[in-house]
């Protein structure tokens, strides 16, 4: 795009920003082109001078509604700064600040499925097959038998006029041969179908399962399928996680984001109970008073130096994983400079003494769309730094 400033003609807002770099108080042509679409004049923008970085000051029309600053968009459409502070930082402006799928105004469009079963839509009946978890040579087996696609899908109950008695016949009235007695928990059988009757299955479906590599008590439904959901929790197996969950009362999802977030074992985290526990950091004291496990587990007490818009910053910080493996979540360069390996109490005991002692340093300019673990950024002279080195060792 051609520009022209006080009278001057520039080829491009790119020749503009590296002829005068001097007077431009942003560090990037990308800023500059971002507040042009937000319909400044180039000599408006200059005498507005530098935003302060992470306040981004509106006003913000999104949706007919206007907004002071960008975290209070964030509130109203249940996103994180963090992320409405990355979709400004690429240009976005009025609704696109927000993901289409959160604007109040969103409207799903209508899906139009190949096939539809009992009112619901699919693309094919291999899909039909895996949301109602019925194998595929299940359902063919089922339809070659005369059965509805409903049935065989297990949506609607097959009424089945076979009785274990008379199950030597199949559908067609052909004769069977006699089955194999089959014995579960001291209970004999004189055949799988008579099992499978007998512990409310469908025989031909027992019968293909087993087929397909499944033990006899898996097929009957007592012995559990192991899945790569499966979860075992002292001793016990469950399905999945969020069957664990309900049956133990604590909520599906804070278990998964204190695992996922803390890097703490399952175990771990359901000791921490069913309550939120808001406070800042991930670990305080009220966790460690819940979970002593957890507060005896090996741990790390990092001192590093990062580059945050080409300016060198310190942090500090505590981890249950490696340093290397927390720090590379930030999305920054890193140099370590002193690392504390002991229990995970001793660790945050002694992060918190040098966070207090060091207060004063923090660099304030840091927020939270910036990375996890703003508050424990400083400015440090080298002075600070041996300093802080010398009170870990």
């Amino acid at each position: 795009m051609k520009v022209e400033f006080k009278g001057k003609k520039y080829k491009s807002l790119e020749e503009f920003f590296i002829k005068n770099k001097e007077i431009i108080p942003f560090k990037a042509s990308v800023s500059l082109r971002t507040r042009l679409k937000e319909g400044l004049s180039l000599e408006e923008i200059l005498d507005k001078g530098k935003r302060k970085r992470g306040t981004s000051k509106g006003p913000y029309l999104v949706e007919g509604i206007t907004y002071n600053d960008l975290p209070s968009i964030a509130k109203e459409y249940g996103i994180t700064e963090r992320a409405i502070y990355k979709r400004y930082s690429r240009g976005k402006i009025g609704d696109d600040l927000v993901p289409s799928k959160k604007l109040k105004s969103y409207i799903a469009p209508k899906k139009i499925f190949k096939i539809y079963i009992n009112g619901v839509g699919y693309n094919s009946i291999a899909q039909a097959c895996r949301k109602n978890n019925v194998k595929y040579i299940t359902f063919r087996k089922r339809i070659e038998y005369g059965w509805s696609r409903e049935e065989a899908l297990g949506i609607k109950t097959k009424q089945n006029v076979h009785h274990a008695s008379i199950y030597s016949k199949n559908y067609h009235g052909k004769k069977r041969v006699k089955g194999k007695e089959v014995t579960i928990d001291g209970k004999k059988f004189n055949s799988l179908a008579e099992a499978s009757i007998f512990y409310k299955k469908d025989p031909e479906a027992v019968r293909t399962q087993i087929l397909s590599g499944r033990s006899t008590r898996e097929a009957l439904g007592l012995d559990l399928i192991e899945t790569k959901n499966l979860v075992i929790f002292k001793g016990q197996k469950y399905k999945s996680l969020p069957e664990l969950a309900k049956k133990i009362g604590v909520p599906y999802r804070l278990i998964k984001s204190r695992i996922q977030n803390m890097g703490i074992s399952l175990e771990e985290a359901i000791n921490l109970g069913s309550d939120h526990i808001s406070n800042d950091g991930r670990y305080n004291k009220k966790i460690f008073e819940k979970d002593p496990n957890l507060a005896n587990a090996n741990g790390y007490l990092y001192f590093v130096s990062i580059k945050i818009g080409n300016k060198k910053r310190y942090k500090l910080g505590i981890t249950k994983t490696s340093v290397k493996k927390r720090l590379k979540q930030e999305g920054y360069d890193f140099s370590i400079i002193k690392v504390l390996n002991s229990n995970l109490f001793y660790c945050y005991l002694l992060e918190q003494k040098l966070l207090h002692k060091f207060e004063n340093y923090k660099d304030k300019t840091i927020k939270a769309e910036h990375l996890d673990g703003h508050t424990e950024i400083f400015e440090f002279s080298e002075n600070v730094v041996s300093e802080i080195k010398d009170l870990i060792k």
